[in-house]
């Protein structure tokens, strides 16, 4: 097992940057590393996410065939978001290894307090696919400005971010 020093904290486990990999799992040790979200799994509730924008572009027809201009806007955009999420969802990776090679760049958003929290956005390509993998920080009440600065200065020394 190597030396945990290029380890933090992330808002599920804990996060290793290895010299050939980052590793994402819930154990300090990063020799243990959980399955990863398979696609068809997803594939399941974008399925889902993808009749339920059907059924609302649907809607949206009848109400503008009935003259209730005011609810078919309301459907009809409703089933458009819905269908704009789907295809943006396939563009986003859950494996938990992400080889260094493949890694094109890496993105640091800082958390805006009681709003959001700090994130990496690892770009990277899967499968000759471009994918992106988020990783996000603990919160604030969890101690999430100091993992924060402890993850960038990790993320700095190994050379994933600049700056």
């Amino acid at each position: 097992m190597e030396n945990n020093t290029n380890t933090f904290r992330t808002k599920f486990g804990y996060c290793h940057i290895l010299a050939d990999r980052i590793v994402l799992n819930t154990s300090h040790n990063p020799d243990i590393v959980g399955k990863a979200v398979h696609n068809s799994s997803i594939m399941r509730t974008l399925i889902m996410y993808g009749l339920l924008s059907l059924c609302l572009i649907y809607q949206a027809y009848v109400s503008l065939i009935d003259d209730s201009v005011f609810f078919g806007t309301f459907f009809g955009a409703g089933g458009l978001l819905l269908l704009y999420a789907i295809f943006t969802s396939f563009t986003i990776s859950t494996n938990p290894v992400i080889e260094r090679v493949a890694i094109e760049k890496v993105e640091y958003t800082k958390t805006i307090p009681g709003i959001t929290r700090s994130r990496f956005v690892v770009f990277f390509k899967e499968n000759g696919r471009r994918k992106k993998r988020m990783i996000m920080l603990p919160g604030t009440m969890a101690g999430g400005a100091h993992e924060s600065e402890k993850a960038l200065k990790i993320m700095r020394r190994e050379g994933l971010i600049a700056k």
